[in-house]
């Protein structure tokens, strides 16, 4: 069951269960033990019974209904979900529940393989972030094997900066140090060329390839993976983890970079995709837009919001200057909707918008 927040999905499930015979609810965040009955496995026979022993309550299918609410508590309780459609389709199953606190988890987590085992396998953040800091201190042993001795110190600079200037132009005059462009800009060409980090470049967007009209002198820059870049910064990962839509508001620039990851990770894989933003610095007329994409032949933009996002005048300048660009795409913590030519979709969304299939991306658009 999908909805924002306090829009009444509790409220219209109760009323739903009027018109059965029975009723079960459970809650995973009142009732925590709840989540210990769906490790053992997920046999919906054996759920079902524990769940009786816990509430009191007769699970029938066909007169029962089911309703697990904040499922997001129980990840294995989601996984449940399939076995009972496909062993116990008589039982009526509601589930409802934020997918922005599974999403919040990868943020905190990353997607770098041995930290994503790790949080399987102990989901403790503090493990989690050592392995993060170990991975850090690799990446610059290894800057010996791709620069010059006398430019290890630099390349080093450069990476150390890249998280602290997350979400905005990349300068290197904040980098701390009688140091000059000529021998630092080298230096990120190497952690670009390594994949270790992304830059994002300033682009017209007024026609097609987005690199005919990009500034190659503007850019921002990202680390391959979100989770290293907030481990670099020393951030304390449990905010995400405790206490997930402050962390959304408080952290934009991760959010952000999110996207920019989710864009390279469903790119086609045969060819190695940039990144591009828009921006006007009209005098009294600024408007910046987080990223411009090719689809269709059209260029989109897509603007990200860590809230809720209510105002789209960066967006909606694009468009009226931008009259070859059918539609906008942003992604906030709200739920899905349209207004005029703009799509708003939740964060935890965005795979489903920018899959490879057109036909398919089309389809979830109009």
């Amino acid at each position: 069951m999908r909805g924002a927040r306090q829009v009444g999905k509790p409220y219209a499930v109760h009323e739903l269960g009027k018109t059965f015979n029975h009723f079960v609810e459970i809650n995973f965040e009142q009732t925590p033990e709840a989540r210990t009955i769906f490790e053992k496995d997920l046999s919906p026979e054996r759920i079902n019974q524990e769940l009786f022993w816990l509430t009191g309550k007769q699970i029938i299918p066909g007169s029962t209904l089911l309703f697990f609410d904040e499922i997001q508590s129980a990840p294995k309780a989601v996984t449940a979900l399939r076995y009972y459609y496909e062993q116990m389709p008589l039982l009526h199953v509601i589930a409802a529940g934020s997918l922005l606190d599974l999403l919040s988890h990868y943020l905190a987590i990353g997607g770098m393989p041995e930290v994503v085992y790790l949080w399987k396998e102990t989901q403790n953040p503090f493990e989690c972030t050592v392995v993060q800091e170990t991975l850090l201190t690799t990446y610059r042993q290894d800057f010996v094997k791709y620069a010059r001795q006398n430019q290890i110190k630099w390349v080093e600079l450069v990476f150390n900066h890249v998280p602290r200037q997350l979400g905005q132009k990349f300068k290197y005059s904040l980098i701390e140090g009688d140091y000059r462009k000529r021998e630092l800009a080298p230096c990120l060409d190497l952690l670009t060329t390594a994949g270790v980090v992304h830059q994002i470049f300033l682009a017209a967007g007024q026609g097609l390839p987005l690199g005919a009209q990009a500034n190659l002198t503007s850019y921002k820059v990202m680390l391959l993976d979100t989770a290293l870049s907030q481990a670099a910064l020393g951030l304390d990962l449990r905010d995400w983890l405790l206490a997930s839509q402050q962390g959304f508001i408080n952290k934009g620039s991760v959010v952000e970079a999110f996207i920019g990851q989710e864009i390279l990770a469903y790119a086609d894989a045969y060819k190695k995709e940039q990144l591009y933003f828009w921006q006007r610095s009209e005098k009294n007329s600024e408007a910046e837009v987080d990223f411009i994409i090719q689809r269709d032949g059209k260029i989109i933009p897509i603007e990200v919001k860590s809230g809720a996002g209510s105002t789209l005048k960066s967006m909606h300048s694009f468009l009226q200057t931008h009259l070859d660009s059918p539609y906008g795409l942003r992604f906030s913590t709200q739920n899905y909707s349209v207004y005029e030519n703009i799509y708003s979709y939740p964060l935890y969304a965005v795979g489903n918008v920018l899959i490879k299939d057109k036909e398919a991306i089309m389809a979830v658009l109009l």
